[in-house]
């Protein structure tokens, strides 16, 4: 996989990079719903990826999160695009995006790729083969952070359902609510972050970071089932609440005070 992959996805950063600066500095952007926006930047972006992973492999199905099918058939091997995620806070300058990609090949995620644009690193994982920054294998359990990335969803969910868990979880550590999902996830596998935890995600959020969580030795988990392991989820438009720890036994210990390991069912 790493062999076949890696020497691709290489290529395709450097086209990423040059296309996002290409297009950065003349913006057009539309409302798509209340916070969320599209740019000129995201269909570009996600147009030339499309074009390039046709181009290397034209027995695959490629799809963007701005012409997502409510459902993928997976007859074929398909990558999964989010273009620019973290939209908004590229269009309002707030220097924290990225782009994601993910291959899902006979039900389960092969490869994954996420750049960020600003600090100019690419996170990469390859199923049984490691996750990697910018070539270097990334380890999570190594980390010491004390940080728990969380979403706007996941702390209206818990205000609605559970206000007195919002507690339990700053007892916890410190909340960053940073923009986009995949980097947050990234940050998991890395170890920046203990945690990250998103009621929100859609499947083009979450693929790419779920597997370099895993990658890591880390663990990665949803509420409604979706997993790298076997791809059973194909409504597109459904909320994974999903969660990321830097190790199973983070969640186990009992300090985030669980129930079945759900930090939404508690």
């Amino acid at each position: 996989m790493f062999s076949v992959y890696s020497p691709v996805l290489n290529e395709l950063s450097q086209l990423v990079l040059d296309t996002f600066n290409a297009e950065k500095n003349t913006v057009k952007a539309s409302q798509k719903d209340k916070y969320d926006y599209v740019t000129n930047v995201d269909n570009v972006l996600q147009s030339r990826i499309i074009c390039f992973l046709n181009s290397r492999f034209p027995e695959h199905d490629a799809y963007g999160e701005e012409a997502m099918p409510k459902e993928l058939e997976l007859v074929k091997p398909t990558w999964v695009i989010d273009p620019l995620d973290g939209t908004s806070n590229f269009l309002f300058d707030v220097p924290f995006y990225g782009c994601s990609l993910a291959l899902i090949a006979e039900g389960d995620v092969k490869v994954a790729f996420v750049m960020d644009f600003i600090n100019q690193e690419v996170f990469t994982a390859f199923r049984g083969e490691g996750a990697f920054l910018n070539g270097i294998r990334l380890n999570s359990i190594e980390s010491q952070s004390d940080y728990i990335g969380v979403s706007s969803g996941y702390l209206e969910h818990l205000a609605l359902h559970n206000p007195d868990y919002l507690l339990t979880l700053r007892q916890n550590g410190k909340f960053r609510i940073l923009g986009s999902q995949a980097l947050h996830l990234c940050y998991v596998a890395s170890g920046r972050f203990k945690a990250c935890i998103n009621y929100e995600a859609k499947i083009w959020d979450d693929i790419a970071g779920a597997l370099i969580v895993e990658e890591s030795g880390g663990y990665y988990c949803s509420e409604v089932g979706f997993s790298t392991k076997s791809i059973s989820l194909k409504h597109t438009d459904q909320n994974l609440q999903s969660a990321a720890f830097i190790s199973k036994e983070l969640i186990e210990s009992g300090g985030f005070n669980t129930k079945n390991n759900s930090v939404f069912k508690v």
